[in-house]
């Protein structure tokens, strides 16, 4: 849970340190993750929220690019004869 973060007993300062800059990082990591759901789930609504083909191939990639960081992003498809 949130705040009970419990850095035990210390034995000097670099280890307490330490421990302070683990936490840190650990809620960074948290809040870095929180950051990507909740652009997931945008994504999802708006992949959703269409019944054109088109528009959901370009919302779904798009979105993948967006998530990744990609430069460039693209679907293939292949019809019956490969």
């Amino acid at each position: 849970m949130e705040g009970d973060f419990d850095p035990g007993p210390l034995t000097g300062s670099g280890e307490a340190e330490e421990r302070l800059t683990k936490a840190s990082e650990s809620g960074q990591e948290i809040d870095a993750l929180r950051e990507r759901i909740s652009a997931l789930s945008a994504a999802i609504l708006r992949i959703s929220a269409s019944l054109d083909v088109t528009t959901v191939l370009q919302e779904t990639v798009g979105s993948a690019r967006a998530l990744t960081g990609a430069r460039y992003g693209f679907i293939v498809t292949i019809d019956e004869t490969g």
